[in-house]
This record gives C-alpha cells, structure tokens and sequence, in this order.
C-alpha cells in the first residue's frame, strides 16, 4: 500500500520520464506516463501526453483510445 500517494505518483512520474528518455519508442511507457498524470491530477500535461502519443502512433490501439476519451471529454 502506498503511504505517501503523492510522493509515490511523483516518483513514478521521474522514473517514467527517465525512461521515456533512455527507450524513446516503447509505447507502453506512455500509456503509464498518461495514466501517472491523470491520477496525479495534472490534466493539462495528460492530455498533451495523449495528443503526442497519438501523433507518434497513430495506429497504436491504445493512443487511439487514450486520444478518443481525451477528445470526448473536451467536448463535455
């Protein structure tokens, strides 16, 4: 169990970023990227991860998805 979820969301995030940086096109460091942010609550920074990953893989299933459920809740 977390004990710090904010500390731990944080880390998560530096790790991930790091990885982004040493493994560029590995897709599913994105997907944990997009999802750290979203429950960190930095909406701006998931849905600009969404509109990159999705402009990168365009036919990638999950960026699809990530970038449909972006749009949507935009329009709400």
């Amino acid at each position: 169990l977390m004990a710090n979820p904010k500390e731990d969301l944080d880390q998560a995030e530096q790790t991930l970023l790091a990885l982004r940086e040493k493994y560029p096109n590995v897709a599913m460091i994105e997907n944990f990227l997009i999802a750290v942010y979203k429950n960190s609550g930095k909406h701006d920074k998931c849905s600009a991860t969404i509109k990159e990953h999705y402009k990168k893989y365009p036919n990638y299933l999950f960026a699809k998805a990530a970038y449909a459920r972006d749009i949507m809740h935009d329009e709400k």
